[in-house]
C-alpha cells in the first residue's frame, strides 16, 4: 500500500487531538483541491494541513508545500457555522438514479474536507455542521434514496457546458453562499429527465460514494449513507445546451 505524505503541524496536532490527527492522515487525497491555489492536489502528497477555527467548529483542509504551511488560521465567530457549504470544498456527480417507478436528475455532492464542532476537537469528529448548515437553510436530513425529498426549492443553480459530455455546475444558497461550483459528466439523458422534470434532486453529505471513484453513477451511491440533506431544486431553465 501506497502511503500518502500528509504533514500536521505541532500546533493542528495540538489542536485536532490523536484520534482526530490520526483520521486525517488517513485521508485520501483523490478530488481533493489546494485550498490557496486551487489546484488538484497530488494523490500521495506532500501536503500540508491547514485548520481554519472560529469560536464554534473547524475546517480541515489541505495545501500544496509550495502554497502554505501548515497551520490553524482563525476566523471570526460564527463563520464556519452561518457559511460552512461555502467553507467546505465539495466533490461533485450528476447522475440518473430511480426513486419510485421514475428516474430522476439527481445531483451528488460531497465534503472532501471535515468540519466538526469546537467541542470535539481533540475527540471524535462531529460531521453534522455542514447538513445542520443545510437543513437550517430548507433542506431536509429525512432522506431514505427511494423517494425525492419534500422540500422543493428554488436555489439559483446555473449548467454551463464544459466540454464534450461536461459542464459546470454552480449552486447557490438563498444567502448568497457558494454551495458547488464544480464540473461533472453529464449525459443527454440526464439532462433530458431534467428538462422534463424541471427540476432535479439534491443530495448533499459525507459518504455518499468512494472518493477514489472519478466519475461515479447510480449504482455508486451509498444509498446507507446517514450524514445527508435533500431537496429538490427547480432549475428554471439552467441547463443550457452547448
Amino acid at each position: 500500500m501506497t502511503s500518502i505524505a500528509i504533514h500536521l503541524s505541532t500546533a493542528v496536532q495540538e489542536l485536532l487531538g490523536p484520534d482526530n490527527t490520526r483520521q486525517v492522515t488517513g485521508t485520501s487525497l483523490a478530488g481533493g483541491r489546494c485550498q490557496d491555489c486551487r489546484s488538484p492536489l497530488p494523490l500521495h502528497g506532500p501536503v500540508n494541513v491547514v485548520v481554519w477555527q472560529d469560536q464554534d467548529s473547524v475546517v480541515i483542509g489541505f495545501t500544496h508545500p509550495d502554497c502554505g504551511t501548515s497551520q490553524v488560521r482563525l476566523l471570526p465567530a460564527g463563520t464556519l457555522a452561518t457559511a460552512a457549504p461555502a467553507a467546505v470544498p465539495m466533490q461533485l456527480a450528476a447522475v440518473l438514479q430511480n426513486h419510485g417507478s421514475r428516474a430522476l436528475p439527481v445531483l451528488a455532492v460531497q465534503p472532501v474536507l471535515q468540519a466538526m464542532t469546537a467541542t470535539e476537537v481533540g475527540g471524535p469528529a462531529d460531521r453534522n455542521i455542514l447538513v445542520g448548515a443545510l437543513a437550517a437553510a430548507g433542506m431536509t436530513t429525512d432522506i431514505d434514496f427511494v423517494r425525492a425529498p419534500e422540500p422543493l426549492l428554488s436555489w439559483p443553480v446555473t449548467i454551463t457546458p464544459a466540454g464534450p459530455g461536461k459542464a459546470t455546475i454552480c449552486v447557490r444558497m438563498p444567502s448568497g453562499h457558494l454551495l458547488v461550483d464544480g464540473v461533472a459528466r453529464l449525459s443527454p439523458a440526464w439532462r433530458d429527465a431534467a428538462n422534463r422534470h424541471g427540476r432535479c434532486v439534491l443530495y448533499v453529505g459525507y459518504g455518499l460514494w468512494d472518493p477514489d471513484i472519478a466519475t461515479p453513477d447510480a449504482h455508486s451511491l451509498n444509498t446507507q449513507a446517514k450524514d445527508v440533506a435533500g431537496a429538490r431544486l427547480r432549475l428554471l431553465g439552467a441547463t443550457r445546451r452547448g
